[in-house]
């Protein structure tokens, strides 16, 4: 048994982390559910685990990766860092379809959702961003849109109809 902090569904695969694990487990029949297939130990504290039916996100202060979505075969296939992009660390994650969402701490005075393709996920391209009034230290969607939160200044909604150019509603 994981004792799992979070899932996320890929595919047809049950994704959970702890501490030091991720794990998955083939749902496609679920009268019929094999064990977990217990991956490589991997550092996972204060990761966010998410995912899309063909990707895993998992995400930390200094890193977001891509993942495949294949016990079997799971494999790295691409990397985000703060460097790259010129910023401080990443804070909230999500998955919608195609595009993964994440906030960014730029500076002091600089918030940021930004948004990136992955429908090649070797190769993410960043789609758009939009400045936040705060620090964003959830984001869940729900419906057409996204619920940013922080514990300071509360709940924050971006209409994500338009996935490329998201708009934060007063």
């Amino acid at each position: 048994a994981i004792n799992a902090q979070q899932t996320a569904i890929s595919g047809n695969y049950l994704w959970a982390i702890s501490s030091t694990k991720i794990a998955a487990v083939n749902i496609s029949d679920p009268n019929n559910l094999p064990p977990f297939a217990y991956l490589e130990d991997i550092s996972l504290p204060q990761t966010k685990l998410k995912a899309n039916n063909n990707n895993v996100i998992l995400q930390k202060v200094n890193s977001i990766k891509i993942y495949t979505n294949n016990p079997g075969n799971f494999n790295l296939l691409y990397e985000i860092t703060p460097q790259q992009l010129g910023i401080g660390s990443f804070i909230g994650t999500e998955v919608v379809g195609d595009y993964l969402y994440f906030t960014t701490f730029e500076n002091p005075n600089i918030k940021k959702l930004r948004v990136f393709n992955i429908s090649n996920p070797s190769s993410p391209q960043e789609v758009t961003s939009l400045v936040v009034p705060t620090e964003v230290s959830g984001l869940n969607k729900l419906g057409s849109k996204a619920l940013a939160f922080n514990s300071q200044s509360g709940l924050r909604v971006i209409d994500i109809r338009n996935q490329a150019n998201p708009i934060l509603l007063p």
